[in-house]
């Protein structure tokens, strides 16, 4: 996030590791973090309710969110940054080709944009796995509000980007 242009990060966290990220991370300054904040999460609302913590944090600016839970490496996502926050419409995921698409979010992409997500899926139509990265304009905030809780009794990332997706707003970038 650092590399791409990011100096201000708010991790959300069920406070079990709280203490042990801020004596990782300090105040943010060696990382070149300007501004950084911790936020508790209720354990098991789920990675939507999450990102809904960060609204006040993010003052009215589009978004970029990690998972922490679906960690990876990668090369540089500066430009995908880049771009999004120079024209910051709807949402944009990020995607990786994975060998056994079955076990993962897959979407499905045409027309330079995500047309289907779906769930650990047994005839995948693609295999493009959502990462856990995305980024997401300002209006996400009162979107996911919009949102109600679904029957697993927690409203998933997919959930979130499947708004922009129904609104054909919903783009991507290759990790």
């Amino acid at each position: 996030m650092v590399e791409a242009g990011i100096e201000e990060i708010q991790i959300v966290t069920d406070g079990r590791c709280c203490g042990e990220l801020i004596r990782t991370l300090g105040d943010g300054r060696q990382f070149s973090i300007r501004k950084l904040c911790f936020a508790i999460q209720q354990t098991g609302t789920g990675p939507t309710e999450a990102l809904a913590q960060a609204e006040q944090f993010a003052e009215g600016e589009s978004v970029l969110v990690q998972f922490g839970d679906e960690m990876m490496h990668s090369e540089s996502i500066k430009d995908a940054v880049r771009e999004f926050k120079w024209n910051p419409v709807g949402a944009k995921m990020f995607l990786h080709t994975v060998a056994d698409p079955n076990r993962f979010r897959i979407a499905e992409v045409a027309f330079g944009r995500i047309v289907s997500i779906e769930e650990s899926p047994r005839l995948p139509k693609s295999d493009l796995a959502l990462t856990g990265l995305g980024m997401f304009e300002n209006s996400v905030f009162s979107k996911i509000r919009q949102l109600k809780e679904r029957r697993r009794e927690r409203v998933e990332q997919t959930d979130a980007a499947g708004i922009y997706l129904n609104e054909s707003r919903l783009g991507y970038a290759l990790l």
